[in-house]
């Protein structure tokens, strides 16, 4: 049976489900950007604008560059963490409260819920960035510096901070099709931004203790593809100029990325099964994998305690890094055999 990809149905159902969100993302954005903007150049004396048009006059660059640093900034972490509440309150809320038996009772595949779910996302993105741009652009424009600012680049800053939201809130929501409860999907999401720089940390660790030849022992990625699997990157930068040494940011590399978790994610959820819903993880091949990936973070951890406490040698590493691993597998054969009921 075919279906089409918008169903009226489902969308006033994830509205209904989510407007609150979509309300506080806009006051959010609103109090992070518009307002300070209104409030330097409206609201204040008219010595200060002279002197900031000015200002502006000789340094138009700098002025530009001041305005916009907002956008890079506080609203655009507003917009991310918006959208990973909104992640959350779609899917994992959705099993907390036992809601999903009745989502799944409707006449329409999975596959097309969570599409629809992850498009409603999309939407309120798109639509929370386009109006504080263009509330906050008549503002400038209405202001002694309207003439000097360049609208364009204002545009570039808005359709970059849509982009960064949108990958995010699609790596939160395939973290959500195969985590069982909201409190592991928000717990693996946030873990998922330290990941990169905690292994780089340890590995290099390792390889300062184990390696004879020094020229070994340092990890480059910075600037390399690798740096591109920093969940973290994606947002903490400043245009691309500070974590990626090239200059620019990697748009289709972390496009192409969204874009394969996106389809991952709507083939696990479209394979969920509702008696899994509680345990961490539903799928028992992730689940193992999981397991794996926890108990390596815990001798590698392990090892580098073990190293500062017990002993600065191999010695005091492998002895760290047995306990890290024993005590690790422990914690994570009981969590996994717990239902969470928050």
């Amino acid at each position: 049976m075919k279906h089409r990809l918008f169903v009226k149905a489902l969308w006033w159902k994830e509205y209904r489900h989510t407007r609150v969100l979509l309300w506080l993302m806009l006051l959010a954005s609103f109090m992070s950007i518009v307002y300070p903007h209104m409030r330097m150049l409206w609201f204040s004396t008219s010595k200060e604008k002279d002197a900031f048009v000015r200002f502006i006059k000789r340094y138009p660059d700098d002025v530009a560059w001041d305005l916009l640093r907002d956008y890079g900034g506080a609203m655009l972490l507003c917009l991310v963490f918006g959208g990973f509440l909104l992640s959350i309150w779609q899917l994992g809320y959705e099993r907390r409260n036992y809601a999903s038996e009745q989502v799944f009772a409707l006449p329409y595949p999975r596959w097309l819920q969570y599409i629809t779910k992850w498009m409603v996302g999309c939407t309120y993105i798109v639509f929370v960035v386009a109006i504080i741009l263009a509330l906050d652009i008549a503002i400038i424009k209405l202001s002694e510096i309207g003439e000097y600012v360049n609208v364009g680049s204002f545009i570039i800053r808005g359709f970059h901070m849509v982009f960064v939201t949108v990958s995010t809130f699609t790596f939160s929501m395939f973290i959500g099709s195969f985590t069982g409860s909201w409190t592991m999907q928000a717990s693996l999401s946030i873990i998922s931004l330290f990941l990169f720089e905690f292994f780089k940390m340890m590995l290099q660790q390792l390889l300062f203790i184990f390696m004879i030849t020094p020229s070994y022992t340092t990890l480059k990625t910075r600037g390399t593809v690798w740096e591109n699997f920093n969940i973290s990157n994606w947002v903490l930068h400043e245009n691309g100029k500070i974590l990626f040494e090239n200059g620019s940011y990697p748009y289709t590399v972390v496009a192409a990325i969204s874009i394969v978790l996106f389809i991952i994610g709507t083939l696990f959820y479209s394979r969920n099964r509702l008696e899994n819903n509680g345990k961490l993880i539903i799928f028992p091949f992730i689940e193992k994998a999981f397991i794996l990936c926890f108990v390596l973070c815990a001798l590698l951890l392990g090892g580098s305690i073990g190293y500062d406490a017990l002993s600065p040698g191999r010695t005091g590493y492998i002895v760290g890094a047995a306990l890290g691993g024993a005590i690790g597998y422990l914690i994570i054969r009981t969590l996994t055999h717990m239902r969470v009921r928050l």
